[in-house]
């Protein structure tokens, strides 16, 4: 659960919307920390190798179907998801990503 401008978010369901377009092979959302103590979703995306997408295209999908308050503030493509033996995805580690990014 994310806390966005006070009220909970829940990356599950930003995920499962992103499942529906047909280019996005796996998706995973985490929160990155902004200055007044909530966060911002921000969304890595892996893309099935036969298609093309763009951030653009996935906040266009996501703002019909999101309030706005929940749409990811930054869209990042990756070749996989970090995961662990069992299978699950890493978010911890997606989200030191972002922390090495600033």
């Amino acid at each position: 659960m994310l806390p966005v401008n006070g009220i909970n978010v829940y990356p599950r369901e930003i995920e499962e919307i992103l499942y529906q377009m047909l280019s996005v092979k796996e998706s995973a959302v985490v929160g990155k920390l902004q200055p007044r103590k909530d966060e911002r979703p921000v969304d890595f995306v892996v893309v099935d190798e036969d298609r093309r997408i763009a951030a653009d295209l996935i906040r266009s999908f996501l703002k019909g179907r999101l309030a706005d308050f929940k749409l990811p503030g930054e869209i990042h493509f990756c070749d996989a998801l970090p995961r662990n033996a069992a299978g699950k995805i890493l978010k911890i580690e997606l989200r030191s990503r972002l922390d090495n990014s600033d």
